[in-house]
């Protein structure tokens, strides 16, 4: 047969891809964005590199047309199926499309197919992509009709591979004189029986050529050519396994001419089929033969090869090989189903036996349920007519003595009604029975099962996929098949495991799954996991060489885990990431390399879980996984090799801060911060401007900025805009925001991110500053000495003799904090009571406080931000107290000029001569935002507003509350850093008591400072998100 050139006339060459083209492969991919759905996530020539470095093809071709990179096409093995070949990707650069570019990449796939010596090329496509259908077609895919896929089949292999054709193969271009109808519709012509028949035909110079193939056997069901026909007949394809079947073979001699046909019947898997005859024939004529179906395990999968009916024919001293596909059917189909859920010990609860008749006539089938250790059925035995091709379900009370695996073989006794036939058959049931304790470990035909109180490992074993299974999880997290290479293979994405271990292992529960390799022959591997009812699961692999030479020397071992991004905490570039909106939730946005350090972590609605492997591996990506490449090049022949552990931790760990100390085995003081994907940071992320100031907008994925970004201020008037354009390549931009003219309250901004498929929003608020520097006042007050400090809004006053607290605050000519000044005084459940803006100590009672000595004095001090703020430090001695004897606590209330913002910190020194691995030191307040204490409200995070006069109330403060009066429109809000202190609002019908309570670990001889509380003056309550740089600010001396 000619072969159909795999070149496009004109430049266009079909190559094969090395490193050289990374960097146009990267380019196409690009420009080829919008025939994949649109997106915006670029390629470079690294990550095409790294791609492939990872990859489990066997081959890329490419299309170059000069420097350019006009096409891509993949070529593996077929995962899903024995006997095939595998296109995984194609794609054309939409400006090549309608250029033969698809076409050639295919045809060069098929000719390799053809000199590798298989028999068919598979791939998939999308029901949409209808453009591309005829030219598959006329490259000899056939659609299969199916629901839950749009795969194409590929046959010319088999057609240029056998003998007997080539006689009239030498003539024709199977591609040019192709008679085959091409249309857009699924493939397959119905021949009784159910059979589904895919048709090839060509014709030249009046000679014609049909060659059929059976859809589910796939393989040669008839031959039609200028001399002979040849043509299956099998009355149906579903078939009632443990009988015998009739199987004729037309054939007809079309010239009159002897054919002479040796055909020999072939056993194959469960079928049986003993012909042998040698027939000639010169008009027509019938070959009969018999086949059994012998019983299967389990049942037939649509997306498999079927066992088929399979004979090697010499037809006038030329090969061929005829296969029809069968399904072997039970007499019935059984299944057990149950809830999915955790099950309880000693409560009743009820199963389903679900009965399907494969017979055409009603039967009766009989069963006992076989007995297990840990479950009683109230009654095992089960008796049910079913009619003919019916359904019926049998309810199966039972309890469960403990956990396990359920899975047996029942034996079944069918009586058919009509005939009274006697079938017996033996069909596998199984339920897994989970709870919330206890260790089991378990198999059935498809899965291995490994459990440890709610926590389950599940191994697939027709694809190898190792998943954790707990109540609410879902399935973001688990492991893939092992892969050898490089290249590396997918040979274990289809080859079940030669043995499974299942068994307790000190506290933890072990699965271990044992793999030989025919790639890489004498290579063992060994898939271990172990799961804990805490929560923790290990997995890591050892490899063992059982042949006589050691491996290859680059030999690696990759370890494949699929890790879902929603709602994931990623370390990325030396920050931390909030991966909460979904267009930052793709794999392809992200460079695995620049994960910076070696952990994941997520949370759902309901549960946290994590990933975390050995520090000195990088990540890599694989397809649409990440991965881990282990070196084991150079083991010697009877060597063994262990990689390193991959954990995962699943609803043990609260927060991401947790998991990572844990990974870390260290705890840090200072918690690093969340930053978004995309982030905005106004004026450098100092919350603090003198005039106008920069907005800088970062896209931290890997796509970048394209769209409109507008700046807007609070009542909506948009104040700067910026266009940007793709190819720009732009992942940073800066709007400037002109000098607020006006209002001394924060400046409340708005940013506006439209882009090409997504529209987001961020929120930040700068607070003005003026010339005016922070007044500093001594006078003399009620209680002796008064401390005042003032910046022209507000005023705050301190009188040490009085005690450990300001006691007055004044904002818009109204008085906010409620105190007992001049002197100390009884006040609800207080007694001494100071109110107004103080502090409590660990261990110390407020008469303890006032027996101490106080001091006070005006200091300055510098923000990470280099803002300089002044005020008053008002310093406690501890002196008399025998447990705190040493304690020094300075107390900071702090001013910048013309801004509404108070700050409260603490410098705490520890000369006490021994160390505190948990100090505790409170915030105290008391306010009064109104005249009367009943016209004032409290407002917590939820929106939920407090009326104060009545009742008692107390609620936690997650870094944000509010408070107000009826009596005026102003508002004081506290802000601060919740991972560095919790807060806390109480209430009752004579005070309101606001404070936060910070932990700190203070060895002898040290220094530290709590994380700073601010309290912001205005009419309109700021977001979180507006408050975020406020509440990153850090106050420190040099020399602490």
């Amino acid at each position: 047969m000619k072969s159909s050139p795999t070149t496009t006339a004109g430049t266009i060459r079909i190559v094969e891809y090395n490193h050289s083209y990374a960097a146009a492969v990267a380019d196409m991919w690009n420009k080829s964005l919008g025939s994949w759905g649109g997106g915006h996530s670029p390629r470079t020539a690294e990550s095409i590199m790294q791609d492939m470095d990872s990859t489990i093809n066997l081959h890329v071709f490419l299309a170059v047309d000069g420097d350019e990179v006009a096409g891509f096409c993949s070529f593996s093995h077929y995962m899903l199926d024995e006997g095939a070949l595998y296109v995984p990707l194609l794609n054309v650069r939409p400006d090549y499309h309608n250029r033969k570019v698809g076409k050639a990449l295919i045809l060069h796939a098929v000719a390799k197919t053809v000199e590798l010596g298989w028999p068919r090329l598979d791939l998939f496509t999308w029901a949409g992509n209808t453009k591309a259908v005829p030219m598959y077609k006329k490259c000899g895919f056939f659609w299969e009709k199916k629901d839950d896929g749009v795969h194409l089949m590929n046959y010319i292999p088999t057609v240029l591979q056998t003998e007997a054709l080539e006689p009239y193969l030498k003539d024709l271009d199977w591609y040019a004189d192709s008679t085959r109808p091409i249309e857009i519709k699924p493939d397959g012509e119905a021949c009784g029986g159910k059979f589904d028949i895919f048709r090839y035909s060509w014709q030249k110079d009046g000679q014609e050529l049909t060659v059929e193939f059976e859809k589910t056997g796939r393989g040669i069901w008839s031959l039609d050519t200028p001399d002979y026909e040849i043509r299956t007949e099998i009355a149906e394809h579903d078939l009632v396994f443990g009988r015998s079947y009739p199987v004729r073979y037309h054939i007809r001699s079309k010239t009159g001419k002897p054919v002479v046909c040796e055909i020999s019947g072939q056993n194959v898997k469960n079928i049986q089929f003993d012909l042998h005859r040698t027939v000639t024939v010169t008009g027509t004529e019938t070959v009969e033969g018999q086949f059994r179906v012998d019983p299967v395990q389990e049942e037939q999968s649509s997306w498999k090869t079927h066992p088929v009916v399979h004979s090697q024919w010499i037809i006038n001293g030329r090969k061929a090989e005829l296969r029809t596909g069968i399904a072997p059917l039970f007499p019935a189909k059984l299944s057990m189903a149950g809830q999915e859920l955790e099950h309880y010990a000693g409560v009743r609860e009820t199963l389903f036996l679900n009965i399907e008749n494969q017979l055409t006539e009603e039967a009766e089938y009989r069963f006992t349920l076989p007995e297990a250790d840990f479950i009683r059925f109230e009654d095992p035995h089960v008796s049910i007519r079913v009619p003919g091709l019916g359904k019926a379900s049998v309810a199966v009370p039972y309890v469960l003595r403990s956990f396990g695996v359920y899975s047996a073989a029942v034996a079944v006794e069918t009586v058919t009604a009509d005939s009274g036939e006697t079938i017996a058959f033996d069909h596998s049931v199984s339920l897994v029975f989970r709870g919330h304790t206890g260790r089991f470990g378990g198999q059935d035909r498809k899965h291995a099962y490994a459990a440890c109180g709610p926590n389950m490992l599940v191994l697939n074993k027709e694809n190898n996929e190792l998943h954790i299974r707990r109540t609410h999880m879902g399935g973001g997290l688990f492991w893939g098949y092992p892969r050898l290479g490089k290249p590396y293979s997918s040979e274990f994405c289809r080859k079940k495991p030669e043995h499974v271990r299942l068994e307790q292992d000190g506290d933890a529960q072990l699965l271990e799954a044992v793999y030989l390799s025919d790639d890489h022959p004498g290579a063992v591997i060994k898939s271990v996991a172990r799961v804990w009812e805490g929560g923790f699961i290990e997995h890591y692999y050892t490899v063992e060489n059982q042949s006589g030479a050691p491996l290859a020397a680059d030999m690696k071992l990759l370890e494949c885990f699929r890790f879902e991004l929603k709602d994931t905490v990623l370390p990325y570039d030396g920050l931390y990431l909030r991966l909460d909106e979904a267009p930052a939730q793709h794999l392809n946005q992200w460079e695995p390399r620049r994960i910076s350090e070696n952990w994941l972590f997520s949370r759902n609605e309901k549960i946290t879980y994590g990933v975390f492997w050995d520090g000195k591996q990088q990540l890599v990506k694989s397809d649409w996984m990440m991965g881990l490449e282990h070196p084991i090049g150079n083991l010697p022949a009877g060597g063994s090799i262990r990689t390193a552990s991959t954990w995962a931790a699943v609803g043990m760990f609260a927060d991401w801060q947790d998991f990572r100390a844990y990974v870390h085995r260290e705890r840090e003081e200072e918690l690093p911060f969340l930053t978004s994907h995309l982030e905005v940071t106004a004026n450098g992320g100092n919350p603090f401007a003198e005039g106008g100031y920069p907005l800088e907008v970062t896209d931290r994925k890997l796509s970048p900025l394209s769209g409109r970004l507008s700046l807007l201020s609070a009542d909506g008037t948009e104040v700067n805009a910026l266009e940007i354009d793709a190819d720009e390549n732009l992942h940073t931009a800066v709007l400037n925001r002109p000098h607020p003219v006006g209002s001394p309250r924060a400046d409340r901004l708005r940013l506006v991110y439209e882009g090409q498929d997504t529209r987001l929003e961020r929120r930040a608020a700068v607070f003005p500053l003026s010339q005016e520097p922070v007044a500093l006042e001594r006078l003399d007050g009620e209680a002796g000495t008064l401390f005042r400090c003032g910046n022209g809004l507000m005023t705050l006053d301190v009188s040490p003799a009085f005690g450990c607290a300001a006691h007055s605050l004044i904002y818009a000519g109204r008085e906010w904090l409620h105190s007992s000044y001049p002197a100390p005084g009884p006040r609800s459940w207080w007694n001494p009571w100071l109110g107004g803006m103080g502090i409590d100590v660990q261990g110390m009672s407020p008469l303890s406080l006032l027996q101490e000595s106080r001091s006070a004095d005006f200091a300055q001090v510098e923000d990470s931000c280099g803002n300089v703020w002044s005020g008053i430090r008002l310093r406690l001695a501890v002196e008399q107290h025998k447990q705190n004897r040493g304690l020094t606590v300075d107390q900071y209330y702090l001013m910048l000029p013309g801004a509404p913002v108070l700050a409260k910190v603490n410098r705490i020194a520890n000369r006490t001569g021994f160390g505190y691995p948990k100090l505790q030191i409170w915030n105290r307040n008391f306010f009064r935002p109104g005249a009367a204490h009943d016209t004032g409200w409290t407002q917590n995070e939820a929106g939920i507003r407090f009326r104060l006069g009545t009742n008692e109330e107390e609620y936690k403060a997650m870094g944000h509350f509010c408070l107000g009066s009826t009596e005026h429109e102003e508002l004081l809000q506290a802000a601060f850093d919740p991972e560095g202190a919790s807060g806390f609002v109480y209430f009752n019908n004579q005070i309101l008591s606001q404070g936060t309570a910070h932990h700190l670990l203070l060895p002898d001889g040290e220094t530290k400072w709590t994380k700073p509380v601010f309290y912001i003056f205005g009419r309109e309550q700021l977001t979180p998100e507006e408050l975020t740089a406020l509440t990153r600010l850090s106050f420190a001396v040099k020399g602490d």
